[in-house]
């Protein structure tokens, strides 16, 4: 039974059904910001957000936990028809800003205005947003420990899949799942050594699995915590893992 989110959290696969993608403006002017670092690595998926209707709140709660917290930072931008999107962000944990916790975003405009809530490129698929971030991990008990201490989760399902190149552990009912090396070789551990933990890839899910499998050619899925899980062909995605879920 999916577990019923606090007040002061929207998961991303309900409140942010979009991808968003960051370049810097000049990639040839170095910030020396983890965020920068991760782009001129070529990382790809690097980072993810949550949203909070009380940010300050939420800060402090977190904070006395012993977790380390951001200065809310004031966000601005203005879409290409005009229309006009405010906010303030702030980190969670060490690290980019989303490398592992996410970071915080309260709207200050409404939040169509920054994210719309649909997008053209899934029109005509049975896609609804992103499902899972799946966030690589060194050490999956430290993080299993950190995700229940700030969130208050119940224990997740752990489940081994080579095929992966991980060990898995899924916190039931949310969009978050932890994914450490299995093998010292493998893409998840060559990844965690170049980038440090951040997230590895994301699962966009699908209200008719059999459905989109077949709009998009994907091959036959595999079940993950009894759910269907099928990968779009990642040399073509240059690198990028990118899949559908459902179930």
């Amino acid at each position: 039974m999916a577990m019923r989110p606090p007040r002061w959290l929207n998961w991303a696969f309900r409140m942010a059904p979009n991808i968003g993608v960051e370049a810097p403006v000049d990639a040839s002017v170095e910030t020396g910001t983890p965020q920068s670092s991760l782009m001129k690595a070529n990382a790809g998926p690097c980072g993810w957000s949550v949203t909070s209707f009380d940010l300050k709140g939420d800060l402090e709660r977190i904070s006395r936990l012993g977790v380390a917290v951001g200065a809310p930072e004031p966000r601005s931008r203005t879409r290409p028809d005009g229309t006009f999107a405010e906010w303030q962000s702030a980190s969670l944990g060490p690290g980019a800003p989303g490398s592992n916790l996410p970071f915080l975003m309260e709207d200050k405009t409404p939040r169509s205005n920054r994210a719309p809530h649909s997008s053209a490129s899934i029109e005509g698929t049975t896609l609804t947003g992103v499902g899972i971030v799946v966030l690589g991990v060194q050490n999956l008990d430290e993080n299993i420990n950190l995700f229940r201490k700030v969130y208050g989760w119940p224990a997740p399902k752990v489940e081994a899949h080579p095929e992966f190149g991980a060990k898995l552990a899924y916190f039931a009912g949310t969009p978050v799942m932890l994914a450490t090396p299995d093998a010292p070789g493998s893409w998840v551990a060559e990844r965690i050594a170049r980038l440090g933990q951040c997230p590895i890839a994301f699962l966009l899910h699908s209200g008719d699995f059999k459905a989109a499998s077949k709009h998009f050619s994907l091959p036959e899925g595999k079940k993950w915590f009894n759910l269907d899980v099928s990968w779009f062909d990642v040399k073509k995605l240059h690198g990028v893992r990118l899949g559908i879920v459902g179930g």
